[in-house]
């Protein structure tokens, strides 16, 4: 174990009055200062490093083999981790102050105390509106941390704006319209649309990557420009912004429709808010327009491919689908679940697509029309989502295909698997690999966004 860390895990234990009992409790963790730690130690102590800087507490067993696999893997870096923890619900729910919130990046990602002037500046920022998340890229992505994270033999990465737009979870989510167009010569006019929505929903320039990256994304059918959008309104950095009502509205008409509303129609959708209706909802709305249809074709220049036809009727299915859920990602999930199960010799070979019409259409299907109806709801739903194709035991002994879905969440990965919560009736929603109860998969690999 790492010296420091040795050392924050004693000053913890002082100051903290449970904490003590706990660290007793964990005598291998002690153990380890007599001798050199093996690599895979250094990673759960990068872990524990995290739970005690930010949430103040001793990891639970299962929470540190979950961050400390997810890392030694290579599914989350460095800062993908730090973000994890200080979006938490547990440490946003603790009602932590600005300059708590402060300390504590300078303890986890800087691995020292505040200075006066730079404690200063920051708390500044976050009282005359910047966002934590923001502050938090500040930290996240400084030389600091990346030479703590590789003290720990972690790769540090880095977060963006863009990255957290893209990944936030929630309960509603706006309808997504149908996608025009699938090959274009060039990704400019892509591009374009990415940079509006910085300019429009965040009020501020991205970088050329960054535009360039949303611009891929919609040009290669993996999101269409409703998705694109959603991602922006539900980020925590334009939550930040804390527009009222009529500024609000303004922005929905300058993204979804490019111009400014008419008095009329400003006064009836904030009534509209006044009177209940949530800003995710009416959000929806102006995504189904006529008129955002119409925006979204002046940014391609072909007629659709066969494949992205497919996609977009699937799409209209789903949408159909989830305005009988409410929008919820469970409430989606569900459904899945609740699909007929009808064995059959279907397998990725048919794609995604296919498979989800199949599923759309007669509610029944084998595990990938189960997987695929869920790749494309949560897709739908504004979230980065995978159809899987891999191995899990069988009833009969040996292994059987199967398909499921690994879900992206502020930068962590999670599995869902509806069919085998069909199948056992356990719980197979939003779980790590590994975990006990659930099935071992095996060989697996992503199947193909488009397809």
């Amino acid at each position: 174990m790492h010296r420091k860390l040795m050392s924050l895990l004693l000053s913890a234990a002082i100051g903290l009055g449970g904490f003590t009992a706990d660290i007793a409790s964990k005598p291998d963790v002690l153990a380890k200062t007599t001798s050199e730690a093996p690599s895979y130690d250094s990673v759960d102590d990068f872990v524990i490093r995290l739970y005690v800087t930010c949430l103040g507490r001793f990891p639970e067993d299962q929470g540190l083999t979950d961050w400390a696999s997810a890392l030694r893997s290579g599914r989350i870096t460095g800062a993908a981790a730090a973000r994890g923890f200080f979006f938490s619900d547990e440490l946003t729910s603790g009602n932590v102050s600005d300059e708590e919130f402060v300390t504590k990046l300078y303890n986890a990602l800087m691995d020292r105390e505040p200075d006066e002037d730079g404690f200063a500046d920051w708390v500044g920022r976050l009282s005359n509106g910047a966002s934590r998340y923001s502050v938090f890229t500040g930290f996240a992505n400084s030389s600091e941390y990346a030479a703590l994270c590789a003290s720990y033999g972690i790769e540090s990465g880095s977060v963006s704006a863009a990255a957290s737009a893209s990944s936030q979870q929630a309960s509603e989510a706006p309808a997504r319209q149908t996608v025009s167009t699938a090959q274009n010569d060039g990704p400019d006019l892509y591009t374009e649309y990415a940079r509006r929505l910085y300019t429009t929903i965040l009020g501020r320039d991205g970088s050329d990557e960054e535009y360039a990256n949303w611009g891929a994304r919609i040009r290669s059918g993996e999101i269409s420009f409703a998705t694109a959008a959603r991602g922006f309104f539900i980020s925590q950095e334009f939550r930040a912004r804390n527009l009222d009502d009529e500024q609000f509205v303004r922005v929905l008409y300058r993204t979804y429709l490019d111009r400014d509303p008419d008095e009329t129609g400003l006064a009836d959708w904030m009534q509209k808010l006044s009177s209940g209706m949530s800003r995710d909802s009416m959000t929806g709305i102006f995504a189904n327009s006529a008129e955002f249809r119409q925006l979204t074709r002046t940014y391609t220049e072909r007629e659709p491919s066969p494949a992205l036809t497919r996609r977009n009727e699937n799409y209209e299915r789903a949408r159909s689908i989830l305005n009988e859920t409410g929008w919820d990602l469970r409430a989606a999930y569900d459904w899945c679940v609740s699909m007929s199960y009808v064995r059959s010799g279907l397998d990725e070979s048919q794609g995604t697509d296919s498979l989800a019409e199949i599923a759309y259409t007669t509610k029944s299907g084998n595990c990938y029309c189960y997987a695929a109806a869920f790749t494309l709801l949560a897709r739908e739903l504004g979230y980065t989502v995978y159809q899987i194709s891999g191995w899990v035991p069988s009833r009969r002994g040996g292994v059987t295909i199967h398909s499921w879905t690994e879900i992206q969440i502020d930068g962590i990965m999670y599995v869902c698997d509806p069919e085998f919560e069909h199948a056992t009736g356990y719980d197979g929603y939003m779980f790590h690999y590994g975990r006990s109860g659930t099935w071992r998969y095996t060989d697996y690999h992503r199947m193909p966004v488009l397809g």
